[in-house]
């Protein structure tokens, strides 16, 4: 059994953030199925909090192994990924909104922040998830 306190992230922590994100793209690819509730904020709010996860699980997964996944690294991915991901909905009717991008962008950078003040005041990030 892997260690928590390892230099790479255990292997449940590497499948969930993958998991996560095609769970993620899978649902914003699917068709509306009818009329949605109209209140306001409720899709950015939507959009904020699921790359907001999207950037906790993946600095958690990959902030940790080798050069090439470092945090800043990380988050252009999925700030392209979110990109991406609202340039493709209008193939299945759904709508290409840049407000809604922008509150992916928010959600990541929230991550990255809150990273960079936790390693400033706290020390070197561990996994210790």
């Amino acid at each position: 059994m892997e260690r928590l306190t390892t230099r790479s992230s255990p292997r449940w922590l590497r499948t969930t953030a993958i998991l996560y994100l095609m769970v993620l793209l899978t649902l914003t690819h699917l068709p509306r199925l009818g009329p949605i509730p109209d209140i306001p904020g409720k899709d950015k709010t939507c959009h904020f909090l699921s790359y907001l996860v999207a950037g906790i699980l993946m600095l958690a997964a990959f902030g940790r192994v080798g050069r090439f996944f470092r945090p800043a690294v990380l988050a252009a991915g999925l700030l392209v990924l979110g990109c991406l991901d609202e340039w493709t909905q209008p193939w299945v009717g759904r709508s290409c909104d840049f407000m809604d991008w922008l509150a992916d962008a928010i959600g990541i950078a929230f991550v990255a922040v809150a990273f960079i003040l936790c390693r400033h005041f706290f020390g070197r990030y561990r996994a210790t998830v």
